[in-house]
């Protein structure tokens, strides 16, 4: 026991005379100085950004052209009396059907309006208040029945389109058409109708178109008529003389009518002929018209009109 006891203090003693070692601190990481730069120099007020593309302009689009109208054609209806209906001039009429014969319009057949007949309504239905006499008939040498009458207008306002019915006893009808686009006040066109055989002395007269021409008369003109003979002739009564354009601007599409009357103030015959070419301003032009089948007459008269350009 006191063997064990000195051993274990031996040993404690040498455990102590030797000396712990101080471990060593670990050597401290020197930071390295990153070089110096000056700040940024940093522009006045915000940076401007690019300004931004502006968004094109939408292009404008034309607009449509407007069409033509397409109207059906009714009985007794011509040129003139279309026009005057529809507020359109004659003109830009007959220019959308140029490959149309005016003077053989018929029922159910479709011409094209102007475009600005769309804005205006037609004009209301029924002829002017206005009247013809009875037909006067007689045969002819082709054993056809011949009517005539005469229209005098007796209102305040020219008037367009003038077309009358002829009536047989028989019922038999037939229609005039005048051979004058518009009339003024005053003035008086004949009017024909033809049937094919009949005996008949009178037909009765049944006014079926007469149109107020005011928006259409600026554009005729009323010519002046002179220096006027008739006399028999061959080829049937013959009446001469000159024809004036009255106004400082050309005119075309000049129609000369003559008309035959006997002692009753009856129509015996007329013919309408147009003379070639334009009539300038301040013109005149001489003219002959043969009435066939006419040899005597108790008076006539001469009436002449013309288109302004």
């Amino acid at each position: 026991m006191i063997k064990r006891l000195a051993l274990i203090l031996f040993l404690t003693a040498g455990c102590a005379g030797t000396p712990t070692p101080t471990p060593t601190p670990a050597p401290t990481p020197a930071l390295k100085a990153l070089p110096t730069h000056p700040p940024p120099t940093l522009a006045a007020g915000p940076t401007a950004l690019p300004a931004a593309t502006p968004a094109p302009a939408p292009t404008a689009r034309a607009a449509p052209t407007p069409a033509p109208i397409p109207y059906v054609v009714q009985s007794g209806d011509t040129f003139i009396g279309i026009a005057a209906q529809h507020n359109v001039t004659l003109e830009a009429l007959e220019a959308l059907n140029m490959g149309i014969d005016p003077a053989n319009l018929k029922p159910g057949q479709t011409i094209l309006l102007p475009p600005e007949a769309a804005n205006t309504a037609p004009a209301s239905a029924g002829p002017l208040a206005v009247s013809v006499p009875p037909f006067a008939c007689r045969p002819t040498p082709a054993a056809s029945l011949l009517c005539l009458t005469e229209f005098v207008n007796t209102t305040a306002q020219p008037v367009a389109n003038v077309s009358v019915k002829a009536t047989l006893e028989s019922g038999e009808w037939a229609v005039a058409y005048a051979p004058l686009d518009v009339i003024p006040p005053g003035s008086a066109t004949p009017l024909a109708a033809v049937f094919a055989a009949g005996s008949a002395a009178t037909a009765a007269a049944t006014v079926l178109t007469a149109d107020p021409g005011g928006g259409l008369a600026a554009r005729f003109v009323w010519l002046t008529v002179s220096e006027v003979t008739g006399a028999p002739a061959a080829a049937g009564f013959t009446l001469s003389g000159a024809v004036t354009n009255p106004t400082a601007s050309a005119v075309r599409s000049v129609t000369v009518v003559a008309t035959l009357y006997n002692a009753a103030g009856q129509v015996t015959g007329y013919r309408a002929v147009s003379l070639t070419g334009s009539l300038e301003g301040t013109a005149s032009q001489s003219f002959s018209v043969a009435l066939p089948g006419v040899n005597n007459a108790a008076r006539w008269a001469v009436v002449a009109q013309g288109r302004a350009p």
